[in-house]
């Protein structure tokens, strides 16, 4: 009789089984940090651009318009300082016989390539992108108003006062208006706005109700800022939630401008106090609670630091560490763009009055 000569399948054992697996884990293990560094660069990488066209784009928009930057005020205030309607674009819309004055960002459309619409809430994709930080969790999962958001505040015509999709901020203490029967600097006509100032001498300068010292905001006169290599004209800015308690849009983490309002007041900081050219910088504004609280400092980078709502906890070493390794980016009034981390905040100013 011949023997059987077929010979038992093939099949791995389940030890075998299970150091295939164990590989997989661990290969997976070391490749998505590593894919999620590249994919957070390449957001970094695009977001800079963004904020790099929109510092362009403001300074076409001012050599097109002798030398002045879009209009963060609220219409009302802007209308004093350009009563002929020739500085700042308004338009007509149907219902309302009376001009109005675009947003900031309405303002720069023309200069980010689009030839026909007129708000950046409807802009083609190509340009409303340029507003839209791929790091911005919030912004990215917007979906409409009711959705939680960042707002440009004044003079929109959709969505005015509620939510919008948009990533950035401006720098108020440039581009918000003085009235022009005072000098007093307004951001809307219940807030008026007061940015860092010294004199001559170095003192700070206290700019009181009525009167016309230093201290206001310059009506995006480009030739007024005096270091604009180191000056902020736009920044990564935004975070929520906001406290319910905080009413003035100066104040509030969810309106994108960037200020050192009343950062004068600020006595409760050391750090400030034992070196007060800090107060006309990005880190002035992080020190200070009322300022501060607008700074995503976790944009880019080092992920769920506890910076959303009090922004004098920076104050601590603890908190300091939490934020190395998260960055902004940044466009200046030269027109350079740059990513900065907290250590580098104090090279970034806000104020236009910063000595050089």
């Amino acid at each position: 009789m011949r023997k059987s000569t077929r010979r038992a399948p093939l099949a791995f054992t389940l030890v075998e089984l299970l150091v295939v697996i164990g590989i997989i884990a661990l290969l997976i293990s070391i490749l998505l940090p590593v894919l999620g560094r590249a994919r957070e660069a390449a957001n970094t990488t695009a977001c800079l651009s963004n904020v790099r066209q929109l510092g362009q784009a403001a300074l076409m928009f001012a050599n097109e318009r002798k030398g002045y930057l879009p209009s963060s005020s609220d219409q009302a205030i802007a209308l004093t300082q350009d009563p002929t309607r020739s500085r700042y674009p308004w338009r007509l819309r149907p219902g309302n016989p009376n001009l109005e004055m675009l947003d900031w960002a309405s303002q720069l459309l023309p200069y980010l390539g689009s030839k026909r619409e007129v708000d950046f809430q409807t802009a083609a994709g190509d340009q409303s992108r340029v507003f839209v930080c791929p790091s911005d969790q919030v912004s990215q999962e917007w979906v409409n108003i009711n959705s939680p958001g960042f707002t440009v505040f004044n003079n929109t015509t959709l969505n005015a006062g509620q939510s919008m999709r948009i990533s950035y901020g401006i720098n108020a203490d440039i581009t918000a208006n003085t009235r022009a029967s005072d000098g007093i600097g307004f951001y809307n006509a219940g807030n008026n706005m007061l940015a860092y100032a010294q004199d001559s001498s170095g003192r700070e300068v206290f700019r009181e109700w009525g009167t016309l010292r230093d201290g206001a905001p310059i009506n995006g006169k480009l030739t007024k800022i005096r270091n604009a290599t180191s000056t902020m004209l736009f920044a990564d800015c935004g975070t929520l939630p906001r406290p319910i308690s905080v009413t003035a849009p100066l104040d509030r983490s969810d309106i994108l401008v960037y200020t050192t309002n009343y950062i004068s007041f600020n006595g409760s900081s050391p750090v400030l106090e034992a070196n007060k050219r800090l107060k006309f910088t990005l880190a002035g504004i992080a020190r200070t609670s009322w300022l501060g609280t607008r700074i995503p400092n976790d944009r880019h980078g080092k992920r769920g630091s506890s910076l959303r709502t009090a922004a004098n906890v920076l104050l601590t070493p603890e908190t300091k560490a939490a934020v190395r390794g998260g960055r902004i980016n940044v466009a200046f009034a030269d027109g350079h763009a740059a990513s900065v981390g907290y250590d580098e905040y104090s090279s970034v100013n806000v104020s236009p009055y910063s000595p050089r």
